[in-house]
């Protein structure tokens, strides 16, 4: 995809940083008995002293009461992966939403943690070190929604079918974060090539598809823009073998990319492979600055090696 040297290493890096819902709360939807029973209504005239538990609302509605159909737990396992479905990743988070999910912001952003996980989740976990999860509790019946969030990375799913109090397996493929927007959310990524070391290839290798890949004026999720001796270009045939807009600064010239915030915050995260050296004349005060302010919105930066350079000589 671009012209690299297939003789330098990248290092292992890993950044892996609504549905519509049925409002039906009917009981013989499934034929299944609820936790929540019916409250019965007060006589005419009569003033309650206790309303008892509240109507179920959504799928809540469609949660088994198994201790009223002979034991059992309802629950569904998995395992998530990153993209390319061979890697598990540890501390993602998975629920089941009663309601719609909300969009995920892109850019720069202080996320509170209490705000991550819309659509007023029924039951949450996160995975453990191999990837795992297990969801206890859940609704049962036919197409319940999943949600698998880490960063901002976000995949839903739709389960075709739950078996009630029983365990129910995943098939790994639904479980896995998306390779493409239209399979759910990824993250903003820029990536500024470098001299020594390759990690443009590496985010194919995660999973993501080429089509993700693009100019910054084109819709892709990941962007790439040239640094010091790192590919400037994408080969012949893919997005027309465009120019990567150039990121250093070029001394008493031109500022590059990173000088200005306002073209950093657009963005999630930004990737610094290793140039060879700090080259901090091609980092200016501006471009330096503007890292700072970034990172102070929120942003995520991965820098590799002598990119120690933005912290070294920042602000």
């Amino acid at each position: 995809m671009s012209r690299s040297n297939p003789a330098l290493s990248a290092p292992l890096l890993i950044l892996i940083l609504g549905l519509p819902l049925g409002a039906s709360c009917n009981a013989s939807l499934h034929g299944l008995p609820f936790i929540d029973d019916p409250v019965d209504m007060a006589d005419q005239g009569a003033e309650p002293v206790d309303a008892g538990p509240l109507p179920c609302v959504n799928l809540k509605c469609q949660i088994p009461n198994c201790s009223k159909m002979g034991g059992g737990t309802t629950s569904i396992s998995g395992v998530v992966n990153i993209p390319a479905g061979n890697l598990p990743l540890y501390n993602a988070t998975v629920y089941i939403p009663n309601a719609p999910v909300g969009p995920i912001v892109t850019g720069a952003s202080c996320d509170r943690c209490d705000n991550l996980y819309s659509g007023d989740p029924i039951v949450m976990t996160t995975t453990d070190v191999n990837g795992r999860f297990t969801l206890t509790g859940i609704p049962a019946g036919a197409d319940i929604p999943l949600v698998i969030r880490l960063g901002k990375w976000r995949r839903q799913i739709t389960i075709p079918s739950v078996q009630a109090c029983t365990g129910n397996k995943l098939d790994p493929a639904l479980t896995r974060l998306p390779r493409s927007r239209s399979e759910g959310d990824i993250p903003k990524i820029a990536l500024v090539t470098g001299g020594f070391d390759a990690i443009e290839c590496l985010f194919r290798k995660l999973g993501i598809e080429d089509s993700e890949f693009t100019k910054e004026s084109d819709p892709g999720r990941v962007n790439l823009f040239a640094g010091h001796g790192g590919t400037v270009s994408y080969q012949a045939g893919f997005n027309g073998g465009a120019n990567f807009t150039v990121a250093s600064d070029s001394p008493g010239l031109a500022d590059g990319w990173w000088s200005s915030v306002e073209n950093l915050k657009k963005y999630d995260i930004i990737v610094l492979p290793c140039e060879g050296l700090p080259f901090v004349d091609e980092k200016s005060k501006a471009a330096r600055d503007a890292m700072e302010d970034y990172i102070n919105l929120g942003g995520r930066v991965f820098a590799s090696h002598w990119q120690n350079v933005w912290i070294g000589s920042g602000p």
